[in-house]
């Protein structure tokens, strides 16, 4: 017999963060490999005169803290030659892929912003954009920093 345990409903708004944030969690260290493993099968390095471990220590130092989604969209972007590098027929270097991977991950920031300023338009607060949250912060800090008004 199965329980039906209610779960509280989420808006769309807060649905697709909770998906996007899911998006952005670390890579481990395997699934980095992997993916470079297949890089590096599909296609010539120009530097294949270097130790594949110290080349493998490279990639993972670049890519530390890089989510495993991030990654794998890249890995298919530069195979498909879709990744806008100088020379796709490389593997990139491994500050090209780290690059990569930090707009992918900047593109996933920029649509969690855009569905939290949803969400807060739905809730009626006021839905300040990344800058304006910025400007806001800084006038109150300066305000706390005046002390009570005389």
């Amino acid at each position: 017999m199965s329980s039906n345990v209610s779960r509280p409903i989420q808006s769309l708004p807060a649905q697709q963060i909770l998906e996007l944030e899911q998006r952005l969690k670390p890579a481990t260290t395997d699934e980095l490999a992997e993916g470079l493993q297949v890089l590096f099968a599909a296609l010539p390095s120009s530097n294949a005169g270097e130790a594949m471990e110290l080349r493998m220590r490279a990639y993972l130092l670049a890519l530390a803290n890089v989510s495993a989604v991030t990654f794998r969209e890249v890995v298919t972007r530069i195979l498909r030659g879709e990744a806008g590098l100088e020379n796709p027929r490389f593997v990139p270097t491994p500050p090209e892929i780290a690059t990569l991977c930090r707009e992918a991950a900047e593109r996933v920031g920029r649509k969690i912003e855009h569905w939290q300023r949803i969400e807060m338009k739905q809730r009626g607060e006021a839905a300040f954009t990344p800058s304006q949250m910025r400007m806001v912060a800084g006038l109150q800090k300066l305000s706390a920093s005046l002390g009570p008004a005389v």
